[in-house]
C-alpha cells in the first residue's frame, strides 16, 4: 500500500486503501501479479458468483462506496451543498458533497463527487487522515 497523501494517489490505490482499511480487507498475494479487467482481486470478496473477488471501485463509483455507509454502525449524512470548508460559496458548479459520519462524534469530508467525500469521511472516522 502506497504511503502517498490521498491527492497523490491513482484512483486504484483510493481503493485498496479503503478495502484495508475500512473495509478490513486483504489484497489477495496468491494473485499478486494478475489482474482481472486492471483490477486486483480481494479474497474475503470471493464468491460463487464472481471466483476472482475484484477489488470495488469505492472511490468512483456510488454504489461501491454506499457500502462504507452500510458498514457504519451510527448515523451517517451525505448531501450536497454549496458550503465547503465551513465557507459558503456561490451557487454554481462549486458545489460539493458533504459526507458526515457520527461515531459518535462528527468526521467529516466535502469533495467533488459523493464517492469521494464517503471514503474520505469513512478514513477520518476510523483515525485514519487521508
Amino acid at each position: 500500500m502506497s504511503g502517498a497523501p490521498w491527492a497523490a494517489m491513482t484512483p486504484h490505490e483510493r481503493d485498496a486503501l479503503i478495502a484495508e482499511k475500512v473495509m478490513g480487507y486483504t489484497l489477495d498475494d496468491e494473485f499478486a501479479d494478475m489482474m482481472f479487467e486492471g483490477r486486483p482481486c480481494v479474497k474475503q470478496l470471493r464468491t460463487q458468483d464472481d471466483e476472482w473477488g475484484v477489488l470495488p471501485y469505492y472511490s468512483t463509483d456510488i454504489g461501491a462506496a454506499w457500502q462504507l455507509i452500510d458498514r457504519h454502525p451510527h448515523y451517517v449524512l451525505l448531501v450536497r451543498s454549496n458550503e465547503t470548508n465551513s465557507k459558503l460559496v456561490p451557487w454554481a458548479e462549486e458545489m460539493a458533497w458533504r459526507c458526515r459520519f457520527y461515531a459518535p462524534e462528527k468526521f467529516e469530508a466535502c469533495a467533488a463527487t459523493a464517492p469521494h467525500a464517503i471514503c474520505l469521511a469513512a478514513l477520518k472516522a476510523i483515525g485514519v487522515s487521508p
